[in-house]
């Protein structure tokens, strides 16, 4: 995860053979999702994802421990890092509600 201002940047790897790859490449609209059930506390991100190409930047991502999904080591044609940057930022705990950024964002 990396922070700038009010935008949230993560990084997710998935397999390149993937649904969710094939979709992200038609429509890099998504959204990330995070909650502690029971309390009523979350948050919502909604932004882009996009796929990560550059090889240097994959090889920072990766850990020895995914040889066991990508055989190949961070150069396995099915392995795949996603750039997820957001736009909005919504939080909710209990009964309040805090926007961040995007249409009605504060």
């Amino acid at each position: 995860m990396r922070l700038d201002g009010g935008t949230v940047t993560l990084y997710f790897t998935t397999n390149t053979s993937s649904r969710k790859v094939a979709q992200l490449r038609v429509q890099q609209k998504s959204c990330v999702y995070f909650c502690i059930p029971g309390r009523f506390k979350g948050v919502c991100l909604t932004g882009t994802a996009e796929e990560v190409t550059d090889q240097a930047v994959k090889n920072e991502f990766w850990h020895a421990k995914w040889l066991m999904y990508y055989h190949k080591g961070p150069s396995d044609p099915d392995y795949t890092l996603l750039k997820f940057t957001s736009s909005r930022i919504r939080c909710w705990s209990g009964f309040s509600l805090h926007d961040f950024g995007g249409e009605g964002g504060k």
